[in-house]
């Protein structure tokens, strides 16, 4: 009786994929879950991570993205029409778009800044009308200028207990008849408008007698005078 030898078959007789070492052609097509829990996706065979994507997994929990040319552009793709949305690029980023919070769209930096809640109060940074504002007290102005009351005993007095509590340029204003024993000799009843501007520990004050055209001018410096009044007008 004659022997028949059975030959051993291969993927690669029956058109099939081993599954180590094989490449592939053509659309791969699931309908389940791709899981790696090791190595790369690659856009090439090379041994390097020149085109490449770690996903991340037990022990590796962060995702990596390799790519030589060193741009990364996200697309918003509608049959066949691919708009750009967002761009990384040699540590820089773009997004052309519109920014969004909540849902409610925000075209311009100001409607972004208040879609997102961010004030000057909260990052630590005062508006331009708030220097105006603090600087004048006039007409208009939201915050006044400080009012000297009897609680004071003088004009030093008075600088030391709101120099930490306003933002400079700070505008007092006396509208009482106390007496003040560091004002300019003669006036001291008088009611002024006084100026300063520096810092809380250096600055320089400007006094206008209020009803007259007199004006001074005067040093202080960490809680003290530091000078003299010295006329200017």
């Amino acid at each position: 009786m004659a022997t028949t030898t059975l030959k051993k078959i291969t993927p690669a007789d029956i058109g099939a994929v081993a599954k180590t070492g094989d490449a592939m052609t053509g659309t791969f097509r699931t309908s389940a879950d791709i899981i790696m829990t090791t190595g790369m996706l690659k856009g090439s065979d090379e041994t390097n991570t020149n085109h490449a994507i770690r996903p991340g997994h037990d022990n590796f929990n962060h995702m990596q993205f390799f790519e030589y040319g060193g741009v990364f552009t996200f697309y918003k793709s509608i049959n066949g029409t691919d708009t750009p949305i967002f761009q990384i690029k040699d540590g820089a980023s773009s997004a052309p778009l519109r920014v969004e919070n909540g849902g409610t769209g925000a075209n311009s930096e100001a409607g972004a800044r208040a879609n997102l809640g961010i004030t000057p109060a909260n990052i630590g940074a005062v508006s331009i009308s708030d220097v105006i504002n603090i600087a004048h007290g006039g007409t208009g102005a939201t915050k006044a200028a400080v009012t000297i009351t009897d609680n004071y005993s003088s004009v030093l007095n008075a600088i030391n207990a709101v120099k930490g509590t306003r933002i400079f340029p700070i505008s007092i204003q006396k509208n009482t008849t106390s007496s003040y024993s560091d004002m300019p000799s003669g006036y001291e009843t008088y009611e002024w408008n006084l100026l300063l501007f520096g810092d809380a520990t250096r600055m320089t004050a400007l006094l206008h007698i209020y009803t007259t055209s007199s004006l001074y001018i005067r040093n202080f410096y960490s809680g003290n005078w530091l000078t003299s009044w010295v006329q200017l007008h």
